[in-house]
């Protein structure tokens, strides 16, 4: 897994955690569409797309997508 993104990962979790046990169900919605905001960002920069039409690109194109399904 990208480690950048783990650690943004443990950040959203412990800050979505802080919120929804606060009711606070608006800053968890949109703490939620931020980091699917870098998740975006993040496939959109890595372009996976492209990386599997080549042959020695097939582990990293693996990784990015573990990286965004975990």
């Amino acid at each position: 897994m990208d480690l950048e993104i783990q650690s943004i990962l443990n950040k959203y979790i412990s800050d979505f955690n802080t919120s929804i046990s606060s009711y606070n169900l608006k800053d968890s919605i949109d703490l939620t569409f931020a980091f699917l905001d870098v998740l975006n960002k993040y496939v959109d920069t890595k372009e996976p797309w492209s990386l599997i039409k080549d042959e020695n690109k097939k582990i990293e194109v693996i990784d990015i997508f573990y990286t965004i399904s975990e």
